[in-house]
């Protein structure tokens, strides 16, 4: 007669943990290093909540292909995933990734697209750089305005403190109406120029950027603007200037008063009164002095606008200005 056995029960076995090779590990942090590094590129070194989207979005694709590849419960294979997500993740990098140029590069691409002589170009963050693009057209603007609004003055001023602009009423009143008038239009021109950090906000307050962004974007631009070079040498030009339109609107209100003591006789300005013929030569000195103090100023100026120019890779051709200075004072 068989016996039926019970055999005794075995211990349970604790249970194995499963163990991953450490280059997947690697695989996978390299893959989202690549995503970061790509949207740290494609935002030229700015980290806002647009780049950080891009970064997510640069890591999805090659996460979802791996997952179709090794991830699925039925060949679920997390070294494969890693492996195929590592080299999707190059993959992508090398092939879609753009050769990387510097911020100052990319400020001068956007202001030649800004003025219409390069094509628009939204491979960027679109955000801030249309942010740039429209900050930067308004300044463009500006400038155009006032180079067409100067233009009309600069035949007289070319004639200024010549015999010419002295020999009867209407050459001296046409040399005050000039100096009154650019000066009025660089004064303007001036507080347009000081404004734009003004301007730029607004257009940054309307944005789509976050808060934070937001004010990230406007501390940069006050803490780049108020160190500009070019502010500097103008706002002190802008100084020379009042006291050289004084001196010379002063010249020719004096000449005016006493158009009947001034006489071209041969080519040659008589002034047929000495004590007169004093002042007159006294205020025309000052002004001639405050005027090549103000033209060394505007040649200083022009430097400084161009040796900005020059670190973006742009000249003033680049972006529809004049070559030199086009008014002379």
């Amino acid at each position: 007669m068989n016996t039926l056995l019970v055999p005794d029960p075995q211990p349970e076995l604790p249970p194995q943990k499963r163990r991953y090779p450490i280059f997947a590990f690697v695989g996978i942090a390299l893959g989202l290093f690549l995503a970061f590094f790509r949207a740290w590129v494609w935002s030229y070194g700015f980290v806002s909540a647009e780049v950080l989207g891009y970064a997510v979005g640069s890591a999805v694709v090659p996460a979802l292909i791996a997952y179709l590849i090794a991830g699925r419960k039925s060949v679920r294979n997390f070294n494969r995933f890693a492996l195929c997500f590592c080299g999707f993740s190059i993959l992508f990098f090398l092939v879609s990734s753009k050769p990387p140029v510097s911020w100052n590069q990319h400020i001068g691409n956007l202001a030649k697209e800004a003025a219409g002589t390069k094509p628009v170009d939204d491979g960027g963050p679109q955000n801030m750089d249309e942010l740039i693009r429209g900050a930067m057209r308004d300044a463009l603007e500006i400038r155009k305005s006032f180079e067409q609004e100067t233009a009309r003055f600069t035949p007289e001023l070319g004639h200024l403190y010549s015999i010419e602009s002295f020999s009867h009423k209407d050459a001296m009143t046409r040399s005050l109406e000039a100096v009154r008038g650019v000066v009025a239009a660089d004064q303007q021109y001036s507080q347009q120029i000081e404004d734009l950090p003004k301007r730029i906000e607004m257009r940054v307050q309307n944005s789509s950027l976050s808060d934070s962004d937001k004010r990230g974007f406007m501390e940069g631009i006050q803490k780049s603007y108020g160190s500009l070079k070019v502010l500097a040498v103008r706002r002190q030009a802008m100084e020379v200037e009042k006291q050289w339109s004084d001196a010379t609107v002063g010249l020719y209100d004096f000449s005016l008063s006493n158009s009947g003591r001034i006489t071209v006789d041969h080519g040659r300005l008589v002034v047929n009164n000495e004590k007169i013929r004093t002042e007159f030569n006294q205020r025309l000195k000052q002004s001639q002095t405050l005027r090549d103090n103000l033209l060394a100023l505007n040649a200083e100026l022009e430097t400084a606008q161009n040796d900005a120019l020059k670190q973006l890779g742009v000249t003033p051709k680049d972006i529809g200005l004049p070559e030199g200075n086009q008014t002379q004072k």
